[in-house]
């Protein structure tokens, strides 16, 4: 059974859950953003342009371009960087927000590194401008603080423009208690990647430049859409009411 309710150019909806999943570059970039060198890092590989993920999220994301590099200390730790690049700040947020839901136990959100950052088992994840960067520590023995310097260093650079959350996650109920937990989506094909793939969803248009967020809450599930003008907002709630009837 489902809820829903229109509110402004908001549309709410809560979903009864039994079960959810979280779902080429240029040298200048490369040369900013993955340097060769990086304090007492130096590159072990050369700038790789991962293009298949440009090609899955950029319709989901807005990406343009995702490039990566392996690092390796003076102890002979091993470090990889993954670079997405997105067209604008909340496509780099969402693909973030996402990245958050697969770590594997709770994240832990640090401070002093990019605009937001998590610090996950064996890597960190951050978010700053239009820039999402993945950071794994790939030693044999793991290496937190040496993961965090890098990480302190790589994300310096990286543009900050407005460097704020998506205003829309403030609209949940107790946000900042489950601003870990939410995903924020820009299409329809992440929304449905962090629902997990709710019929009712498809009926969800994102026309217009509509956004949504979505958090677990209990054994439920709360979306939010928010339209840009009322009339869209209509429009959605008629699609979703003629989807659940």
């Amino acid at each position: 059974m489902a809820l829903f309710y229109r509110l402004s150019t908001a549309c709410l909806l809560l979903v009864s859950l039994t079960s959810f999943v979280i779902g080429s570059s240029t040298s200048g970039e490369s040369d900013k953003c993955l340097p060769g060198k990086v304090g007492d890092f130096r590159s072990l590989s050369g700038v790789r342009s991962l293009d298949e993920l440009v090609a899955t999220g950029a319709v989901k994301y807005e990406i343009e371009t995702v490039i990566s590099r392996t690092y390796g200390s003076a102890r002979g730790e091993r470090f990889t960087a993954t670079l997405f690049r997105a067209r604008t700040e909340r496509g780099a947020y969402s693909i973030f927000s996402q990245w958050i839901q697969n770590t594997s136990s709770e994240p832990v959100k640090i401070d002093d590194v990019g605009s937001i950052a998590y610090a996950a088992p064996n890597g960190i994840l951050i978010y700053k401008g239009t820039a999402f960067v993945s950071l794994s520590d790939d030693s044999v023995s793991k290496n937190s603080e040496k993961l965090m310097t890098l990480a302190t260093i790589l994300a310096g650079p990286l543009d900050k423009s407005e460097g704020e959350i998506p205003v829309l996650i403030k609209h949940l109920p107790d946000w900042e208690v489950n601003e870990r937990r939410a995903v924020y989506a820009i299409s329809s094909g992440a929304l449905q990647d962090a629902a997990g793939n709710q019929p009712v969803l498809e009926a969800v248009s994102f026309s217009g430049g509509a956004e949504a967020v979505t958090a677990p809450y209990g054994t439920s599930r709360l979306v939010i859409v928010e339209n840009t003008t009322p009339q869209l907002a209509s429009e959605n709630d008629t699609h979703i009411n003629t989807r659940l009837n």
